[in-house]
């Protein structure tokens, strides 16, 4: 009966997480979207573009820190689910949990990679979007990565 229990409230928590993960995924497709083609062969020194790109960025970042936060909610209480698979000797549901819970910290660590590369960058002058774009799709990547582990463990 507790396996059964277990198995639906992380099933449950897995469809939020998902939920979380396509709204990152697409505030970050709206980031991507916002940046010119010809600001790639631009070589000059632009301070008007450099302002756009922080505000875009800067934008990006406080329009996904609630959502972060709700990410990570819920992945503590898939962690609380860990430790009750535990004291339940239920080992598919270990084995389960784990591999999400594993999942994310490779996601967190891919996104705190992200968050320094760019903030690094967003502080200089002469703002590389070459950089910001590539940093980006760095992180679609992580996300699509935790998206399949999510759907798929």
């Amino acid at each position: 009966m507790e396996s059964k229990r277990i198995f639906e409230a992380q099933k449950n928590i897995s469809v939020e997480i998902a939920v979380h993960i396509s709204e990152l995924d697409f505030a970050l497709d709206e980031y991507l979207g916002g940046f010119e083609r010809k600001d790639f062969f631009t070589f000059g020194d632009s301070e008007k573009r450099d302002k756009l790109y922080k505000q875009a960025y800067y934008r990006f970042m406080s329009g996904i820190a609630e959502l972060l936060s709700s990410l990570e909610d819920s992945f503590a209480r898939l962690s609380s689910l860990l430790i009750s698979a535990d004291e339940s000797a239920e080992l598919d549901m270990l084995s389960l949990i784990g591999a999400k819970l594993g999942a994310y910290r490779v996601f967190e660590e891919s996104l705190k990679g992200f968050a320094s590369a760019t903030q690094n960058a967003i502080s200089k002058d002469n703002i590389s979007p070459t950089l910001l774009v590539n940093e980006a799709r760095r992180l679609k990547l992580a996300i699509e990565e935790l998206k399949r582990n999510i759907n798929n463990a």
